[in-house]
């Protein structure tokens, strides 16, 4: 369950109704929260937000992931979503959990070696 190698995107569907089936109107999300755990069970040890709602050509959601902060090794992510105050500022349950790998970066080759 390795998943993607040093991901550097988020890709999700953003929710466009509440639990109950009524449609979430526009502007009612506040922000996204990412949450990040060496462990397929959780708990999330770091949550990142997103305020900055940026849906790709197909309409997903995308968010620039920074893997600066992330120790080496197997990795398990999620997402939920948080509404506005004037919603209740109630945040979802978190989505399903995506395995990702954080892998160090293995240097080219050199190239034209030979003898002089």
């Amino acid at each position: 369950m390795a998943g993607p190698i040093n991901p550097d995107q988020i890709l999700f569907d953003a929710p466009n109704a509440f639990t109950d089936g009524s449609a979430i109107p526009a502007n009612a999300i506040a922000r996204y929260e990412y949450g990040f755990s060496q462990n397929a069970a959780g708990p999330f040890a770091q949550v990142v937000n997103d305020t900055i709602f940026t849906p790709n050509p197909q309409g997903r959601q995308t968010y620039d992931l920074d893997l600066s902060g992330f120790s080496f090794g197997q990795w398990y992510a999620a997402a939920r979503a948080v509404t506005t105050p004037a919603q209740g500022s109630m945040t979802s349950a978190w989505s399903n959990i995506a395995p990702f790998e954080v892998r160090a970066k293995e240097p080219a080759p050199p190239s034209n070696f030979g003898f002089g």
